[in-house]
């Protein structure tokens, strides 16, 4: 078997930034290489005056930069960074999504409510199989909730809010 692909993701919430990479092959069990977390309470400026503050900013880039520096020493091929409900609600949207992206080495996309539903499910799905369950998945962040119904492994709803 040749060389097995490697994938970053970032994740910018609302109360902490997360960073996972790993090997990824279909019908293989993930391998995760490295794994980073750091609470930020980013959103609590979002929340509280409806922008990402100035210091909000600079101490995420500078989790972003530690990050973008850890999986890059891994030799990814690819890598998605997402932001969730703080960066769906700032005003200053644009300024800080040039400046994460610049910090995190490659483009940051805000995803939707439904979108976060749907990265969560398969998140559970890949690390607690229900493949002859019906189940419920309820996931409360910094700044939205998820609620999630599966069918035997199949996202069959996903709402946030």
């Amino acid at each position: 078997m040749g060389e097995v692909p490697r994938y970053a993701a970032i994740d910018i919430g609302s109360n902490s930034i997360r960073m996972e990479a790993a090997e990824v092959l279909p019908g293989v069990p993930t391998r995760i290489l490295a794994s980073d977390r750091e609470v930020t309470r980013l959103g609590e400026s979002v929340f509280r005056a409806g922008a990402v503050s100035e210091e909000a900013m600079k101490s995420t880039c500078v989790v972003l930069t530690r990050m973008r520096d850890l999986y890059r020493g891994l030799d990814v091929v690819g890598v998605r960074v997402v932001a969730t409900s703080a960066i769906r609600d700032t005003r200053n949207q644009r300024e800080f999504l040039m400046r994460a992206t610049e910090a995190a080495g490659a483009p940051v996309d805000i995803i939707s409510g439904r979108e976060e539903a749907r990265l969560i499910h398969a998140g559970v799905e890949s690390s607690w199989p229900q493949q002859d369950k019906r189940v419920l998945i309820i996931d409360i962040g910094g700044g939205s909730a998820e609620i999630i119904a599966a069918d035997r492994g199949r996202l069959v709803e996903g709402y946030s809010k």
